[in-house]
């Protein structure tokens, strides 16, 4: 999609059962200006990919559960 085709698209802030492009979730991480992040996901090939700022084993495990907790909320509370 070009830039001006972008021009005219309107970001809405809903649950979603579609699949969200992967350059749109992380350009909106880059613009929330995070101080920790973590990537997980698969690439085209189904390789498994693991990244992460923090360097602590403990802060990872941790991010990821508040992931998981957020996560089931928003699930629940879409019910």
């Amino acid at each position: 999609m070009s830039a001006a085709d972008k021009s005219n698209v309107v970001i809405l802030d809903v649950v979603t059962c579609l699949p969200i492009p992967v350059e749109r979730i992380l350009n909106a991480a880059l613009e929330a200006d995070l101080d920790t992040v973590m990537v997980v996901g698969y690439d085209k090939n189904g390789k498994f990919y693991f990244a992460g700022s923090d360097p602590s084993a403990p802060n990872k495990v941790w991010l990821l559960e508040m992931g998981i907790h957020k996560q089931m909320q928003v699930t629940i509370d879409d019910e």
